[in-house]
C-alpha cells in the first residue's frame, strides 16, 4: 500500500500498465466547461485499485470522498483522529490539479456509529465545535466544497415523505441551550471560521422522482439557515435514481431556480442509477444524459457520481440497493466505460452556452454608486468615477460624507470637514468644488436628495454635495479628502438624478489605499432599478494598476460581494482561476473594461441579480490578500 501511494501521488500510474479499457475521445474533465466540475467519489477500498485511481485522475476535475471525512471514520473517539485516507485523497487531488468535495462534517443520522450519540447539552456542543475546528482546520485552503451537514431532514421511509428537520436524530442538537433553534446556522458559521475560502453547502436526498415533499423541505431548511445568519453557499442535491424511477426534471428545475434565487449554488451529488438487474443500459444512459443536460442548462456547479465503477457501490449491499446487479455507475465491473459514460461524454462535447453569464433582461439600469474608505490627501484621497452612455447630457447628484459619519449612529473616525472636487476627463482643473453642501444651491440639492432617495445631510454640516450636468461617453471623477485635519473615513455617492432620461450609467468605480482588515478595506455599493435581471461585472483591481504607472498598487486583491441582507454572493481571489467561470479570456471582451494579464492577482465576479420591478443593492469589498496593502480600485460595469 505504501509503495502504491507513492506511485499515485507521483502521478506515475499509466493505463497501459494496469491494462483497463480506455474510453475513446476526450476525457470528461477536458470536455466540461470551466463553470461545472465532473466528479467521482472515492472510498478507502479504491485506494489500492490502480485502475480505478487512473480513471479518477484522468476523468474528473473534482474528487469527492465517500466515508473518509464522516465523523465516525475520521474522529471515532474524542481524542482519536484517523487522517491517513483523507490526507492521501486530498494530496492525490492536489497533485493532479483536481478540486476536493469533502463529505461530511456533521451527519447526525449516523451518530449511532459515533461517540456523539452518548453526548448532549454543553458536552455535545463542545464536541461538535472541536470536531469542526480540527477537521476543517486541518484541511484549510485545500477543500473547494464542504458538505457541512448531511441529511438533516427526517424521513418516513415507508412513504418517502420528508418531515421537519428539527425531529429525528437532530432533535437533541436543537434542544441544547448552547445551540438552540439556530443550530444549523451556528454549525455553518463555525465551519466558515475554520476554512473561510471553502464553499459550504447543505447536502440531502430529495426523492423528487416520487413527487414527495423532499425538495420543499430542503428549501425551507436552507431558507431558515439563511434567515438565522448562517454562512451557506449552496445546496447539494443527491441524485440516487433507478431504472424504474426516473428523475422529475420539471420539479428539479423549479427548485434549482428557487435555490439560485436565494443566492445559492446548486450541486448534483451522489449520482447513481440502480439497474435492479435490468439490462436496459441505454435507458440508464438516457437518465444520466438528461440529468447532465439539466445541470448544464441551469448552471449547476458539479455533477458527481457516487462511486467510480459498478464493482464498488453502496447499492451492491441489499440494505441500500438491489445488490450485485445494481450496476449503477459510468464504468462497469471491469473498469470499462459503459453507454452511460458515452452519453455523458457526448453531451459535454456539444456546444454549451454558459448559463452563469446570461445577459441582462427587462428594463433595468444602474442608478447609484457609493464608496467608503479612509481618505487622506492628494494620492491618498478617495476617488470615484462614472461614465454614462446614450441620450443627451443629464443631471447627477454627487455627495461626500465626512462629518455626518463622526456623529451617531455611525460614530466613525471621520474628518470634521471634507473637500470634494469633481473633474471631467481630459481637464486638469475641477469643474466643481464644494466644502459644505448647503453653502450654495442648498434647496435644490435637498430636493434632488429627496428625489433619489438618499439620506439627507443636516443643515450646516460640512459634508459636501453638488449637482452637475454629465455628458454621455465622457468620464467624470470625484476626489474626496479632509478639509484640514487628519485622514479619516469618508463616503462618496454618485446618484443618477434623472432616471427617466435615456442616458444610463455603464461604469462606476472607486479608488483608495486599502489594507487587509475591514477597517482598511475599500467598500463600494451599487443599486440597480427596474425589472428583469441585471448583469454586472465587478472587479477588485490592484496588480492590474501597475500597467498605468501606479507604483504602490495593491499586490494581491480579494473581492467579495453581498446582497442587501449582508449575505455573501461570491468571493474571488485571482480572476482567472478555473472555478471563476471566466473561461480565461480578456475581460475587455465583456464590457469594454481594460484588459489585465491572465496571471494577474486581480479579482473579478460576474453578478446577475433579479430586480423584480424594484431596486436591488449590492455591496463589494476589496481587501489586501495575505496582509498586503496598496492602492486598489473597485469597478462595476453594466453588462449587455
Amino acid at each position: 500500500m505504501a509503495f502504491l501511494r507513492v506511485l499515485l501521488s507521483a502521478n506515475l500510474l499509466l493505463a497501459a500498465i494496469v491494462g483497463f479499457a480506455q474510453p475513446s475521445g476526450q476525457r470528461l474533465r477536458q470536455l466540461s466547461p470551466a463553470w461545472i466540475d465532473m466528479g467521482g467519489t472515492v472510498g478507502h477500498a479504491n485506494l489500492a485499485d490502480a485502475a480505478v485511481m487512473q480513471i479518477v485522475q484522468s476523468e474528473f476535475s473534482m474528487v469527492a470522498l465517500e466515508n473518509e471525512f464522516k465523523p465516525a471514520a475520521i474522529h471515532p473517539s474524542p481524542n482519536t483522529y484517523n487522517w491517513a485516507d483523507a490526507d492521501f485523497i486530498v494530496n492525490f487531488a492536489q497533485a493532479n490539479g483536481q478540486k476536493v468535495h469533502a463529505h461530511v462534517l456533521l451527519y447526525p443520522a449516523f451518530d449511532e456509529y459515533h461517540f456523539f450519540k452518548d453526548l448532549s447539552g454543553s458536552a455535545l456542543v463542545e464536541a461538535v465545535n472541536t470536531h469542526i475546528d480540527a477537521v476543517a482546520g486541518r484541511y484549510k485552503g485545500k477543500i473547494h466544497v464542504w458538505d457541512v451537514v448531511n441529511e438533516a431532514t427526517s424521513w418516513n421511509w415507508s412513504t418517502l415523505q420528508a418531515a421537519v428537520w428539527k425531529s429525528g436524530p437532530f432533535a437533541k442538537y436543537y434542544a441544547s441551550s448552547a445551540f438552540g433553534p439556530t443550530f444549523l446556522a451556528k454549525v455553518f458559521n463555525r465551519a466558515h471560521a475554520a476554512d473561510p475560502d471553502a464553499k459550504l453547502i447543505y447536502n440531502d436526498n430529495v426523492h423528487d422522482q416520487f413527487n414527495s415533499s423532499g425538495l420543499e423541505t430542503v428549501y425551507g431548511l436552507v431558507k431558515q439557515i439563511i434567515a438565522d445568519g448562517g454562512h451557506i453557499d449552496g445546496v447539494g442535491l443527491q441524485c440516487h435514481y433507478a431504472i424504474d424511477q426516473q428523475p422529475g426534471i420539471a420539479r428539479l428545475e423549479e427548485y434549482i431556480e428557487k435555490f439560485q434565487a436565494l443566492g445559492l449554488d446548486v450541486y448534483f451529488t451522489e449520482i447513481d442509477v440502480d439497474m435492479k438487474g435490468s439490462t436496459d443500459f441505454a435507458g440508464q444512459a438516457a437518465i444520466y444524459r438528461t440529468l447532465l443536460d439539466l445541470a448544464l442548462r441551469k448552471g449547476v456547479k458539479a455533477f458527481i457520481t457516487w462511486g467510480v465503477y459498478d464493482g464498488y457501490s453502496w447499492l451492491n449491499d441489499t440494505t441500500w440497493g438491489s445488490g450485485p446487479n445494481s450496476n449503477p455507475l459510468l464504468f462497469d465491473d471491469n473498469r470499462a466505460p459503459k453507454l452511460a459514460y458515452y452519453a455523458v461524454q457526448e453531451r459535454l462535447a456539444q456546444e454549451v452556452p454558459d448559463p452563469t453569464v446570461q445577459p441582462s433582461s427587462g428594463s433595468n439600469r444602474l442608478s447609484n454608486l457609493s464608496a467608503r474608505a479612509v481618505a487622506g490627501y492628494e494620492g491618498d484621497a478617495l476617488f470615484a468615477g462614472w461614465v454614462t452612455r446614450g441620450g443627451a447630457a443629464k443631471r447627477f447628484l454627487v455627495r461626500a460624507w465626512g462629518p455626518t459619519l463622526a456623529a451617531p449612529p455611525f460614530n466613525l473616525n471621520a474628518p470634521a470637514k471634507v473637500k470634494m472636487s469633481v473633474y471631467r476627463s481630459g481637464q486638469d482643473l475641477p469643474i466643481a468644488v464644494n466644502t459644505g453642501w448647503d453653502e450654495s444651491e442648498g434647496a435644490e440639492i435637498a430636493e434632488a436628495t429627496a428625489k433619489v432617495g438618499a439620506s439627507p445631510f443636516a443643515s450646516g454640516s460640512k459634508d459636501a454635495a453638488v449637482l452637475i450636468m454629465v455628458e454621455p461617453d465622457v468620464g467624470y471623477t470625484v476626489k474626496i479628502e479632509p478639509n484640514g485635519g487628519p485622514a479619516g473615513v469618508v463616503v462618496a455617492e454618485i446618484w443618477d438624478a434623472a432616471l427617466d432620461q435615456p442616458a444610463r450609467l455603464v461604469n462606476l468605480s472607486a479608488r483608495a489605499k486599502v489594507g487587509a482588515s475591514d477597517a482598511d478595506a475599500l467598500f463600494a455599493g451599487f443599486v440597480g432599478v427596474g425589472d428583469g435581471h441585471q448583469r454586472t461585472l465587478v472587479r477588485g483591481m490592484g496588480p492590474g494598476l501597475r500597467q498605468f504607472g501606479v507604483g504602490n498598487a495593491l499586490p494581491d486583491s480579494m473581492l467579495e460581494i453581498f446582497n442587501m441582507d449582508a449575505q455573501s454572493l461570491g468571493i474571488n481571489d485571482d480572476w482567472n482561476r478555473p472555478d471563476n467561470g471566466l473561461q480565461k479570456k480578456s475581460l475587455s471582451d465583456l464590457n469594454g473594461a481594460f484588459a489585465v494579464p491572465l496571471d494577474s492577482r486581480d479579482a473579478c465576479i460576474i453578478a446577475r441579480r433579479p430586480l423584480s420591478g424594484g431596486l436591488v443593492g449590492t455591496s463589494a469589498i476589496v481587501r489586501g490578500k495575505r496582509g498586503s496593502t496598496g492602492v486598489a480600485i473597485v469597478e462595476v460595469y453594466e453588462s449587455p
